[in-house]
């Protein structure tokens, strides 16, 4: 029998080392004229209830699915460890502070295989008093950093293609690779739910920032 998980087209180039990675350190900077704080979310009760209380407001549709968790703070724990693992796990929260009022103006959930050496962007927020100010921008552009450094050979995310705001903030990333209709499970209220068309985008050694409209 052709043994072809060792065979390879004459194209595919082929890296040595096979050890995990891990997360680089990540050193929190300002931006919009030192007017906010890009950061590691910090392990205090308070600022988890802040987060939740966004995600339990503008994100309505992670009702009913395992991101739900994140309505309440207790269930950032589930995706980002506890004690000394706090954001050091396969999970890494970013968020964006303005700095004159302490509020929180937006936030990013990562996930890192570290093996695999893949990144993969899995739930970004803006609360609503800061949105149309590019902080969703930026904060991706963070991460994309962190991934790189991190040694991420590739990473991805999945945009809603029904999405308008993910839309927005994406306008700027590149084009997708796949569609996939029914990819996702998402609350559409009243207890009913609906599956989502899926815009898939990725690239190699940095995460892909640009993305396509569609209606």
């Amino acid at each position: 029998m052709e043994n072809i998980w060792l065979d390879k087209l004459s194209d595919v180039v082929c890296r040595k080392g096979s050890e995990a990675i891990d997360w680089a350190d990540f050193k929190e900077f300002t931006i919009e004229n030192g007017s906010f704080l890009v950061r590691e979310v910090k392990n205090e009760k308070a600022e988890l209830f802040k987060v939740s209380e966004t995600f339990k407001n503008g994100f309505p549709a992670l009702k009913g699915c395992e991101f739900d968790a994140l309505f309440e703070p207790e269930g950032f724990y589930e995706f980002l460890g506890k004690d000394d693992n706090f954001n050091r796990g396969s999970n890494f929260m970013l968020v964006i502070e303005h700095l004159e009022t302490g509020y929180l103006a937006a936030y990013l959930i990562v996930t890192m295989l570290k093996k695999l050496r893949r990144g993969e962007h899995l739930v970004i927020a803006v609360h609503q008093k800061y949105q149309d100010k590019g902080l969703g921008k930026q904060i991706l552009t963070a991460s994309d950093d962190l991934f790189e450094r991190s040694g991420v050979e590739m990473a991805f995310g999945w945009c809603a293609a029904f999405h308008k705001a993910t839309q927005k903030i994406l306008l700027d990333l590149d084009t997708p690779r796949a569609v996939i209709p029914g990819m996702y499970r998402i609350w559409s209220g009243a207890d009913e739910y609906k599956r989502t068309v899926e815009v898939f985008f990725k690239n190699f050694s940095m995460v892909l920032r640009k993305c396509v409209l569609l209606n």
